[in-house]
Order: structure tokens, then C-alpha cells, then sequence
């Protein structure tokens, strides 16, 4: 738990069967690859390639780089720009 609430995505986690530390991004995909078959079945394979996206680059890794790109003023403006063109219902 520790783990994921500092470093996140770019943190361990340990894979339940054997209690080995695992990136846990590699861990991530390996329990998406578990779903796959799943997904494949109630034709929502979409769905887990968004969580393969946002495993890759999630909005924690993009509001770093507009930050260290531009500073904090920067990255108020990136956040604000992007909560006035959400879509009602999605901010």
C-alpha cells in the first residue's frame, strides 16, 4: 500500500502468488493479461486497452511534465484548460 501512494505506477508491488516485488506496471499488465479472455467474452477488450494506456502514461506522469516544462503556473493553466473542456459529467 505504501508503495503504490508513494511512487504509483513507477512503484513495487508484490505479486500475490509469491510474494515477489514486482514493478508494478509489469504487475498491471500481467493481471490485464489475466482479463483479457474475459474481456474478449463481454466485448469490452476496449476497456482494458484504456487501462494499458493509462499504464503506459497516466495523468500523474502528464501533469510532471507540464510542470517541470512550465512550473506550477503552467501546470494550474494545463488543469483548469483541461476541466473547462471536459464534457459535462466527466470533469
Amino acid at each position: 500500500r505504501w508503495q503504490a501512494l508513494r511512487h504509483g505506477l513507477d512503484g513495487t508491488s508484490a505479486d500475490l502468488r509469491t510474494g515477489e516485488p514486482t514493478p508494478t506496471r509489469t504487475r498491471l499488465h500481467a493481471l490485464l493479461d489475466t482479463l483479457e479472455p474475459y474481456a474478449q467474452e463481454l466485448d469490452s477488450a476496449s476497456h482494458l486497452a484504456h487501462a494499458r494506456t493509462l499504464i503506459a502514461h497516466n495523468g500523474a506522469d502528464r501533469q510532471r511534465e507540464v510542470h517541470a516544462g512550465g512550473g506550477i503556473h503552467a501546470l494550474t493553466e494545463w488543469l483548469v484548460g483541461g476541466f473547462e473542456e471536459a464534457p459535462r459529467g466527466h470533469a
